[in-house]
């Protein structure tokens, strides 16, 4: 079941099709955020919801797999290159997510 692509989830076979992940910009801050603490260049952040206190920061990864790659159907080298080729980066949190979204997918 690694590296393929489903539209069930494999436990409950509930449809995961064109499900909206909720508080998405909240949730892009809070990753934001937890890169800001470390200087390891580069890290994975694994993010529960909780229903009352909505998304949290479970934990952080230093060495992150790269097989979510596959959950947007694209890689990560292209927007690796995009951002290599600008000039400068942004430091505020806001406007880093709003570059992270325009860039292509």
């Amino acid at each position: 079941m690694h590296e393929q692509f489903i539209s069930e989830h494999p436990d409950t076979s509930f449809s995961i099709a064109g499900v909206e992940i909720p508080s998405w910009e909240l949730i892009l801050e809070l990753t934001a955020q937890c890169y800001d603490l470390v200087s390891s260049g580069y890290i994975g952040v694994d993010i529960v919801l909780d229903r009352r206190q909505g998304p949290l920061m479970l934990e952080m990864d230093a060495r992150p797999g790269l097989s979510i790659q596959t959950a947007n159907q694209c890689g990560l080298l292209t927007r690796l290159k995009e951002i290599e080729g600008m000039p400068s980066l942004p430091s505020d949190i806001i406007e880093c997510i709003t570059v992270a979204k325009t860039l292509q997918s």
